[in-house]
């Protein structure tokens, strides 16, 4: 495959007043310049700014792969305005040769199909015209004209829908005014998923990561013993996608479920995000199923033994090493890719498909036992003779191996064949119809990105008993630090550009530029990764909040018009209360680095925090289905034989324990020093769902005062829902959506230190309740103490906070003309027909016929909308994105209130009759940014 000049990109990074930067993957080394334009310009135009100083040369990571952030800053007149549009071009000039592109010449302003085969890849015009320049837009003069997209969590090949296309047609509908369209992107993390990879497309991964690389990469397995590093070439005849089950588990030591197609070299998280941002580098023709896969693994295995090969199937006890000896493991290996051709292994290991009833049941493992093998002329012995005449010549304790071994096979192996009904081809040419949109939107907004653990690994920094496994094995520790590299350079280094010119971001470029050049070897690469590492805090087994000072950093800040976006790293600064437990996702001290004392700077009007964890979960979520969800854990994972991963730890899935809930001092810590901020609204993601809910938080020193107002929007994911275990749990536990709606909130009573604070019925609380008051701080909930309890006077709380779930209260029918604010979407309507007959009942017996359609009608109407809505609107469960943006609303007391709103903008998997083509939010909240007057402090008593 020719590769494009631009792999990926342009992306419009950070935008301010004095600043422009734009990123771009480039697959040949270039000078880039930056021209701006006032308005929406097209080619042709004149240029506002274009000067030599707004260039910057592409830093060489591989031979093809080429990566610059160019900027252009600006000062006094010359910065720029809110309420303006303005459009910018890139002009490249390859360092070899001197040949010159700009976005016109290489084919980016207009439409454009690439191919139709085997569906139709296109190209769409990046400035919505013929010829018309990408734009963007300063964040506006007034707070309620703000636009800001947020969300989180794709993974890009899968069943679902994706919503991320959505923000283009969002840019797409206001793109001419300077004061409506989107301002700001932002991305809360698990942009990639490097552990949830389709098999069908890594091999093609691989392959491009390989070449923009020059096949310079290399990576390392554990030598036998476990004391030593063995380096191999990062290509698929070492690390073949689809068999890296036991690479994750064993070598890496990591705990994901989703592993056999697990992202491991550098390469590779380059190629992910090229794929996840380019259509143009996808090859659909050339997608591969299992079957071709383990074709090539064992063409490879039959010429030349790769010396990887062991790895790729070896597993390791509790004490990291070998559970079979390498010289009998390579005897099973050769059984199964030399003696078995590749229809005999198939038959022997392919779970049984249901919608093939040619294929027969696989090998019975049970009867690879000492005097259980099947006599000679059986129909076992006769369907699988090379197994069993194999196996005859082997002692008890190696038929023992080979019983286990086979059972790996079959277990990690055998469900990866093509189905006679396989849909994962479809789901790889699905994630490519809308990818352009992508590309689109992302160019034509100030787009900015945090991370979560996806982008590394599911669980990453899940607690210490995971850190010290991962981060002393060779390829456990090589696979994240080449997460976190790729983060950099393709997310982290446009958040804040400025700050790569100079100190520890400066040399990390530096070093990235030295790991794959023509002299580069295993050794080399060593040298440069180690520093790499010591940037990263790779290198420390434990934490000391003094000492992130001496690695990157990856929070940043970014100052708009009215508004201040903070964003929260959760993964690198974490703490741990024990070895297995839930996290702190930012240790104590680290919670001042990343967020400056407060107030507001002047003019400010509000604070935008980016924390890509929820900090406010619903309550009863919080109280109720993420604790039995991590119990549920315990139970099922602590009855799990063997400790050769993390799987078998009780109670470690970070979907159950790393809400910042189970964590209430961090929590108390946080908001602490968010409060003085006094309007705060919280983006997150990570969860797999929508919602919203507000806190207000009241102060001992400020007893007069409004409460300060925390409003948390949760946006997640774009391209992934909840696990099967949480949505089962949720369904079952449906008395927990009554609770929500019926408004039961979380109360808390707080003391800096404990204290004699409650009336003698004190005494009378439940042990819990007491322990609770021998803790400092001391967070006392409001609910479930003995009736007459009181908070003594002289010992008021020195803060206090009230959450409530936010609840779409728009009626299904304003009877007016459609808007947003005022009457739910199409989408979110119920079917009306027959309602009126079944709520108006007759007894005349020639109704009956009517009433039967009718309780059809009405039965099709309740099925249809658990189909839409899931669990309801309360939790938006599905592909999702939010639309945040302010109003001034009219309250109780019809005083002007400022309020902060989200759109949660969900798509469906099929399309909606007379759909209008504007986009509707399915769900929308509303928060008010002041505190309510008729709402009290909390105080202790019995029942909610």
């Amino acid at each position: 495959m020719e590769l494009p000049l631009i792999l990926s990109g342009p992306i419009l990074r950070r935008v301010e007043p004095s600043l422009v930067s734009v990123w771009v993957a480039l697959s040949k080394a270039c000078s880039v310049q930056l021209s701006l334009f006032e308005g929406l310009a097209k080619v042709g135009d004149t240029p506002k700014f274009s000067r030599d100083t707004d260039k910057s040369d592409t830093i060489a990571i591989g031979d093809k792969l080429h990566i610059t952030v160019v900027m252009m800053k600006l000062t006094g007149i010359d910065v720029l305005k809110p309420g303006q549009l303005y459009s910018y071009n890139l002009s490249l000039t390859e360092k070899t040769g001197g040949a010159k592109h700009d976005l016109k010449s290489l084919g980016l302003l207009q439409d454009n199909v690439l191919s139709t085969t085997p569906l139709e890849k296109r190209r769409l015009a990046l400035g919505y015209a013929l010829n018309q320049l990408p734009s963007f837009a300063l964040s506006p003069d007034k707070l309620i004209d703000l636009k800001i997209i947020h969300g989180s969590c794709r993974i890009q090949v899968s069943g679902l829908t994706d919503a991320l296309p959505w923000v283009d047609d969002l840019i797409k509908e206001k793109v001419q005014d300077p004061n409506q369209r989107i301002h700001q992107l932002l991305l809360a993390g698990d942009q990639i998923y490097a552990d949830d990879v389709e098999r069908r497309v890594l091999p093609q991964m691989i392959a491009l990561g390989q070449e923009v690389l020059a096949k310079r990469e290399f990576l390392p397995t554990n030598e036998p013993n476990g004391l030593a590093a063995k380096f191999s070439p990062a290509d698929e005849k070492n690390f073949p996608a689809g068999m890296r089950k036991n690479l994750v588990l064993s070598e890496t030591r990591m705990t994901t479920v989703d592993n056999h197609s697990h992202l491991l070299s550098f390469g590779e998280f380059a190629a992910m995000y090229l794929f996840a941002w380019n259509n143009e580098v996808w090859q659909p023709a050339a997608i591969k199923d299992f079957d071709d896969t383990i074709a090539e693994f064992r063409a490879n295995y039959n010429t030349k033994v790769p010396d990887s090969v062991l790895p790729i199937f070896r597993r390791r006890d509790d004490k990291n090493q070998p559970k079979i000896a390498d010289a009998l493991l390579r005897r099973f290996t050769d059984c199964a890719f030399k003696t078995l051709t590749a229809e005999e292994l198939k038959s022997a290991i392919k779970k049984k498909d249901d919608f093939d009833p040619v294929v027969r049941d696989p090998i019975d493992t049970e009867t690879l036992q000492f005097g259980k093998l099947p006599a000679q002329g059986s129909p076992a012995r006769t369907a699988f003779s090379k197994i069993y005449t194999f196996a005859d010549g082997l002692t008890a304790e190696e038929l023992g191996a080979f019983k286990n071994f086979m059972q790996q096979l079959s277990g990690d192996l055998g469900g990866l064949y093509k189905l006679a009904i396989d849909r994962g081809r479809d789901n790889c040419l699905e994630a490519l119809k809308n990818q352009h949109k992508i590309r689109r939107a992302m160019a034509n907004v100030p787009t900015y990105m945090m991370w979560d653990d996806h982008e590394v690994t599911d669980d990453w920094n899940l607690n210490p008993m995971w850190r010290d496994r991962v981060m002393t094995n060779p390829l456990g520790r090589a696979c994240v630090r080449n997460g976190m590299l790729a983060f950099a350079l393709f997310q982290g280094w446009g958040n804040d550009p400025e700050k790569y010119l100079q100190g520890k971001p400066k040399r990390l470029l530096e070093l990235a530029s030295t790991l794959y050049t023509a002299t580069a070897t295993a050794a080399t690469q060593q040298t440069a990764n180690d520093e790499i590492e010591q940037l990263f805090g790779l290198n420390r087994r434990t934490v000391d909040v003094t000492k992130f000072d001496d690695q990157l950093s990856w929070h940043f800040s970014v100052p708009g018009t009215r508004h201040l976006v903070l964003a929260l790293d959760n993964r690198t600064q974490r703490n741990w209360i024990t070895r297995g437990g839930p996290p702190t996702n930012i240790i104590l001290g680290a919670i001042e680095k990343q967020i400056p004392a407060g107030p507001l700077p002047s003019g400010k009007e509000v604070l935008i925090v980016v924390a890509p964890l929820p900090v406010l979960g619903p309550p009863m979520f919080d109280e109720l289905i993420a604790p039995l969800a991590y119990r549920a854990f315990d139970v099922i994972e602590a009855i799990k034989n063997g400790n050769e991963n993390l799987r078998g730890m009780p109670g470690t899935n970070p979907d159950a324990i790393e809400a910042w809930a189970f964590d209430p001092k961090a929590t108390e810590s946080l908001l602490k020093r968010l409060e003085p901020y006094r309007k705060v609204v919280l983006l997150s993601g990570d969860v797999h769902y929508g919602s919203a809910q507000v806190m207000s938080y009241w102060k001992r020193t400020d007893p007069d005062t409004d409460p300060s107002r925390f409003v948390q929007f949760i946006s997640s994911g774009f391209k992934k829902v909840l696990p099967e275990y949480l949505r089962d749990i949720d369904l079952r536990l449906s008395r927990a959506q009554q609770l929500i709606r019926a408004h039961i909130n979380a109360e808390r009573l707080a003391w800096n230190a404990k204290a004699d604070v409650l009336n003698d019925k004190a005494t009378q609380a439940v042990p819990a309740l007491r322990a609770r008051l021998e803790e400092e701080p001391m967070l006392l909930p409001a609910y479930g103490w003995p009736e007459g309890i009181a908070v003594k006077q002289t010992t008021p709380p020195d803060w206090s906070w009230r959450i409530k779930v936010l609840l779409d209260e728009r009626p299904e029918f304003n009877g007016q003309p459609y808007e947003p604010d005022k009457e739910r979407p199409e989408a979110a309507k119920p079917p009306s027909a027959g309602i009126d007959i079944v709520s108006t009942p007759s007894p005349n017996p020639s109704f009956r016929a009517d009433f039967a359609d009718a309780y059809r009608r009405l039965i099709s109407r309740h099925h249809r909308s658990f189909d839409i809505m899931r669990n309801g609107r309360q939790l938006c469960i599905g592909s999702n994105l939010g639309l945040i943006h302010f109003k001034i609303l009219k309250d109780a007391q019809n005083q002007d209130v400022l309020h902060a709103i989200q759109e949660l903008h969900t798509v469906f998997p099929y399309e909606l009759p007379n759909a209008s083509e504007d986009h509707q939010p399915f769900t929308t909240h509303k928060a008010r940014l002041t505190g309510d007057p008729s709402e009290k402090r909390p105080a202790l008593r019995g029942q909610p």
